[in-house]
């Protein structure tokens, strides 16, 4: 009797051993595998995603412990009307958490994309459609989702990486803690915040920190001016990084720019600058082609001395007032 009951022991034992391995190797090929997912599941995917102002398509998804949910050549449109191309990436990486009775909104854990390209300034929402999305956030609430963007391209802006916290409130899209990074020999780094509320229409984006001549000019090409553009494209080698700060307003009627650029140690047309410092407003009634482009305060500092000046550009007559 006792040795019937010694070999069910070490029986029951390599059962127990043999299961263990068994589940060690399934959730080992669960963290490495992806699961292909069929067709009409990534239609129900897109649809919860998908909001009444933008839609989201997809080429093909899997799911895997390691990588979440991932979505290949993922596309965001905003604009019903005009089906805009708002972002687009070849893989959209969500890191979920199953919460049952929860929006699946809060599933999200966090946001990864892959060489993400798009609009830099989303197309403006038809009021229905803003008031739309609005009620939608209005029963969402997300606190934190870290998002972290490789490789993004935004109209003609290339940083090497771009990471930030999102979160929904009071209607709104925040994306505080942004840092974006270039690589450089010397630490090229923009931090700042961006604020869109879709019900008022409004985007408010503000940013600061030390980055290249060349990095920036991205940027100053949306404000549609040949006199800022011109005054960026002088400041030539070496190609000392800049301290910037940036703000940008966005409303139905008015957009907005804002900068201050200074510099130390870089040449201005071929002239060695000990210190230059410009300020930039640009102002633009949306709908039209009237840039209002202020260049002030505008000094530079020289071996031979200082200059300063006040420039100001009107689009809609081509003029330039010099003070």
């Amino acid at each position: 009797m006792y040795r019937v009951l010694k070999q069910i022991v070490r029986l029951v034992r390599k059962l127990f051993m043999c299961a263990l391995c068994g589940c060690v190797a399934l959730l080992f090929w669960l963290s490495v595998a992806k699961i292909p997912l069929p067709d009409w599941m990534i239609d129900k995917i897109t649809g919860r995603l998908s909001t009444p102002s933008a839609l989201v398509t997809v080429q093909d998804a899997s799911v895997s412990l390691r990588h979440g949910l991932v979505l290949g050549n993922a596309q965001i449109r905003m604009n019903v009307a005009t089906n805009d191309l708002f972002v687009k990436a070849d893989v959209l990486q969500l890191d979920l958490a199953i919460r049952p009775g929860k929006p699946w909104v809060e599933w999200i854990d966090g946001i990864r994309l892959v060489r993400a390209e798009g609009s830099f300034l989303p197309p403006t929402l038809p009021a229905g459609e803003g008031l739309a999305l609005g009620g939608v956030l209005r029963h969402l609430r997300l606190a934190r989702v870290f998002v972290a963007l490789d490789e993004p391209r935004f109209a003609g802006i290339a940083p090497s990486s771009v990471t930030c916290d999102l979160t929904l409130r009071d209607q709104a899209i925040f994306f505080e803690n942004v840092r974006a990074e270039w690589r450089a020999a010397a630490p090229e780094v923009l931090t700042g915040a961006v604020r869109i509320d879709p019900v008022a229409r409004e985007i408010d984006v503000q940013a600061a920190g030390t980055v290249a001549q060349r990095h920036i000019r991205p940027v100053l090409v949306l404000v549609d001016s040949p006199v800022v553009l011109r005054y960026c494209d002088n400041i030539t080698s070496p190609e000392a990084p800049l301290a910037a700060t940036c703000g940008i307003t966005l409303t139905p009627q008015l957009q907005t720019f804002r900068f201050e650029l200074k510099g130390r140690g870089l040449s201005w047309r071929g002239i060695p600058v000990v210190e230059t410092v410009c300020g930039i407003k640009a102002e633009n009634p949306v709908g039209k082609e009237a840039w209002r482009v202020t260049l002030s305060p505008l000094t530079a500092v020289t071996a031979n001395g200082s200059a300063s000046a006040t420039l100001l550009y009107t689009q809609t007559d081509g003029r330039l007032a010099v003070d």
